[in-house]
């Protein structure tokens, strides 16, 4: 049966942020909220804009036109182990979205005040990080693909999988459709799961890792292949063999041109949309790379090896390569499992470090900008928002403001 719990313990721990200091408490947070708000910062205002989704579109673009100064503004905590690959904080309609391997939070990004708490049921758990449509959130669970109300964490449908079978993708909402990857029986497959005409299923080459999607091809990376199917034709237009491995990074960006990922084995590989033929290919200096972006005509590649490695999107041709500094081990989450993969902000790279502070680059030419240390080390991208920015660092959820 699902539980909804509100958090009141004290988080008086909270002061173990040291880039920037936590400063005075407001007192004016209702007993029951588990935030923190910094009283000389700015305050955040009203926030329109969404991050409905890992790496901010179904493209997996991770690119926003804002650059936010990073004021802190409020600290929240959050409790349970943490998902892998770990949650992207999500926004839609004024809901802050995060989720830990039992429970999922909403959340309000102006202040970082609790709105609801859901717990998953004990005999399960969330497998991968979230996806939200126009008023759900989606999550998968061990044999199934749940669905909860934005605004108050209910559950208002569950979508069953084929049997035999456990998610191993988030989902991705095309149109009135979801898409999961799914593990059936050792065997990899797309599932396509409809309200009104059940689920299909389409045999993919290796275990999926990660699902992207432009207006009419859903991309697949397994654990062996990339792949494209037509969502309208509901059929396979091209498969790329050159990959292997199961990082968490492996996550497709999809261009109005190409598909770029990590091959799983020290490169990156740019490949033709339409045909899936390799464009061009480079070595990196770590054998994974994480979510590869992209801003005008540059691609931003980060790797396992803490490296930032700035393309030409069109050559191949390297723009310049940096090293993001890392100075100390900060207790949380294992370095292993990070989600190291950039966010470009205006004219800024912000990603997290291999020890877990997140540094800010000036994007034009890899000059360090900024450092943020945490008590505990980030543990993914952060999602920016009309100004805003907020950083997952479990147990901590924060908030900047412009």
């Amino acid at each position: 049966m699902k539980r909804r719990t509100f958090i009141s313990a004290s988080i008086a721990s909270l002061a173990g942020c040291t880039t920037p200091q936590l400063r005075s408490e407001s007192r004016s947070k209702p007993a029951n909220s588990s935030s923190k708000t910094i009283g000389e910062a700015t305050p955040i205002g009203s926030i329109s804009g969404t991050w409905p989704t890992t790496h901010r579109t179904n493209a997996r673009t991770a690119n926003t036109p804002e650059s936010p100064d990073l004021q802190l503004s409020w600290a929240t905590a959050v409790s349970g182990s943490v998902t892998q690959p770990p949650s992207q904080p999500l926004l839609r309609k004024g809901i802050l979205i995060q989720t830990q391997a039992r429970t999922l939070y909403g959340l309000d990004p102006k202040t970082g005040e609790q709105l609801w708490k859901t717990n998953v049921p004990e005999s399960t758990r969330i497998q991968t990080p979230p996806t939200t449509g126009e008023a759900t959130v989606y999550v998968t669970l061990d044999d199934s693909v749940a669905a909860y109300d934005l605004h108050t964490g209910e559950e208002n449908q569950k979508y069953t999988i084929p049997d035999h079978s456990t998610p191993v993708t988030a989902i991705l909402e095309v149109a009135d459709d979801l898409f999961v990857g799914i593990n059936q029986d050792g065997e990899g497959a797309l599932a396509r799961l409809t309200e009104n005409s059940g689920t299909r299923v389409f045999k993919t080459a290796g275990i999926p890792r990660n699902l992207a999607s432009n207006r009419n091809l859903i991309v697949v990376r397994t654990t062996s292949a990339i792949q494209a199917f037509s969502k309208a034709q509901d059929e396979l237009v091209w498969t790329y063999h050159g990959v292997n491995g199961s990082h968490p990074g492996d996550v497709p960006l999809i261009t109005n041109r190409f598909v770029v990922s990590g091959n799983g084995g020290g490169s990156v590989i740019v490949l033709n949309l339409s045909s899936g033929q390799v464009a061009w290919q480079a070595e990196i200096q770590g054998v994974h790379a994480f979510s590869p972006t992209k801003s005008d005509s540059r691609l931003f590649v980060s790797d396992s090896d803490g490296y930032l490695q700035v393309y030409s999107i069109e050559t191949g041709n390297t723009a310049y390569k940096l090293k993001i500094p890392a100075e100390a081990d900060i207790p949380g989450i294992s370095a292993g499992n990070m989600d190291r993969s950039a966010t470009l902000a205006g004219g800024s790279v912000l990603i997290p470090s291999s020890d877990g502070q997140l540094v800010t680059v000036k994007a034009a030419n890899g000059r360090v900008k900024s450092s943020q240390r945490f008590r505990w080390r980030v543990a993914s991208p952060p999602a920016i928002v009309d100004g805003v920015a907020v950083v997952s660092a479990p147990p901590r959820v924060y908030g900047f403001s412009a």
